[in-house]
């Protein structure tokens, strides 16, 4: 019994000396292990995309949007005077530079 498991542990010493040993089931174990980790992390990405904690029922955000475009429009055109303006010319940057020279 000693001499076979003398037997297995020199192979075994052998192969750990390998290249193979060495650099190739590293790299399959981290391409494997990857594999898993990714598909864990996109389950959770999917589980809550949908999910908003502080989303309102339909009926309040149907409520809370509905607005008349007639009386907005009214509403912003009595607070704006169409017919007094004056246009003001703001200097560009290239013009700012040059002015402090």
């Amino acid at each position: 019994m000693a001499s076979s498991f003398a037997k297995y542990r020199t192979k075994f010493e052998k192969f750990k000396r390998s290249k193979h040993f060495n650099f190739g089931l590293p790299f399959l174990l981290f391409v494997v292990g990857g594999s898993f980790a990714l598909k864990e992390f996109a389950k959770v990405r999917y589980e809550f995309t949908h999910v908003n904690p502080f989303d309102l029922p339909i009926e309040e955000k149907i409520e809370s949007v509905r607005v008349d475009p007639e009386k907005e429009y009214d509403n912003i055109m009595n607070k704006i005077d169409l017919d007094n303006w004056e246009n003001k010319r703001i200097p560009r940057p290239w013009e700012e530079q040059a002015s402090s020279n």
